[in-house]
């Protein structure tokens, strides 16, 4: 029987052993790319700094990096010319991770990844929540209440937004039973929470264990409210006098049809939807998810990990090519995307 125990004892110090130099050693992500044999693989983290890049021959790729914490990196995928096919934006931890990618496509589906997994199973819940149509409404509002200088509906509308963002903060929090201390949730809740105010920031704290004191992203929550905001409300400033919400329509050219009519709606809880309707095909594309707002460019990314890159223009947005540069040449007129309006329905 001690023979026994003492096996035991030796073979569970031997696992934690592995799984902390497994944890130091960092991640690893071994990549297959379809239909684009040659080209370059980058990872970046939030600040932009490359984590690892190299080429890869045949379609293969291992790209490796260490962050302490679970946090977003985004992989990019280039062509020897530096063309990009693949934009993604991945919450990531240290172990050992396969990435599918298919450039056709664009478009990556990652393998041994059950964290990220967890993120994309929040934020598509988040996207079917009534409450969540509610804050879209309610920004609709705000909108037309600010427009119209109706102080004091501002203010009251604001209010609204506050205790209803916190009861989605809620909701999402019900919705897994480990939700206390998952890190994927508190990636997303960091989203939805960190350009709002103190309150809504130790709400969301609160929802969370107390204990669970390793989280990158509710770290950089508690680090904003102890700073007093003030960063994230220059921000926040910066992001509102942009006023790039609404809904952006424009006809862009298509190699096998006279055109695609397109309909991007950018709303103020950082999600989007995208339509492409192909003028005489009768065929039509859909898109939704989340984008990111960076200075005045703008990046969708869509629930499959495609991505579309935007820059934001005095009520217009103009569409980017895949390396986030201005298409060139006769037609270049043609890939601006102009607001319809003020409101966000």
């Amino acid at each position: 029987m001690k023979t026994h125990i003492l096996i035991l004892s030796l073979l569970t110090l031997f696992l934690m052993s592995c799984a902390s130099k497994h944890k130091e050693q960092g991640f690893i992500i071994t990549g297959i790319v379809e239909n684009l044999e040659n080209g370059i693989v980058k990872i970046l983290d939030e600040d932009q700094n490359i984590i690892d890049s190299t080429s890869f021959n045949n379609g293969e790729f291992i790209v490796k990096g260490h962050v302490d914490q679970p946090r977003f990196v985004y992989i990019f995928i280039n062509d020897d010319q530096g063309n990009n096919y693949l934009f993604s934006k991945f919450l990531v931890e240290n172990k050992g991770i396969q990435m599918q990618v298919d450039a056709h496509e664009r478009k990556a589906t990652f393998i041994g990844a059950p964290l990220h997994e967890e993120y994309m199973d929040y934020v598509k819940y988040l996207l079917t929540l009534p409450e969540q149509q509610i804050v879209q409404n309610l920004y609709n509002d705000l909108s037309v209440a600010s427009a119209n200088e109706e102080t004091e509906r501002v203010k009251k509308i604001q209010q609204e937004l506050s205790q209803i963002r916190d009861t989605v903060v809620s909701i999402l929090m019900r919705y897994k039973q480990d939700a206390g201390r998952s890190h994927a949730a508190a990636a997303l809740i960091y989203d939805q929470t960190s350009i709002h105010g103190i309150d809504e920031k130790k709400f969301a704290i609160s929802k969370f264990d107390s204990s669970f004191t390793d989280s990158y992203y509710l770290n950089k929550l508690r680090k904003e409210i102890e700073s007093g905001n003030k960063q994230m409300a220059v921000l926040h400033n910066a992001e509102n006098s942009l006023d790039y919400w609404g809904t952006y329509k424009g006809t862009i050219p298509a190699a096998d049809c006279p055109g695609i009519n397109v309909t991007l709606i950018i709303k103020k809880d950082k999600t989007f939807n995208l339509i492409y309707d192909y003028i005489d095909r009768n065929s039509k594309f859909e898109s939704q998810g989340t984008y990111l707002i960076e200075g005045n460019y703008l990046t969708t990314i869509g629930e499959k990990n495609d991505s579309s890159f935007y820059k934001v223009e005095e009520n217009r947005l103009r569409i980017l090519d895949n390396q986030r540069q201005v298409i060139k040449g006769n037609l270049e007129d043609r890939f601006i995307l102009r607001k319809e309006n003020t409101s966000i329905k």
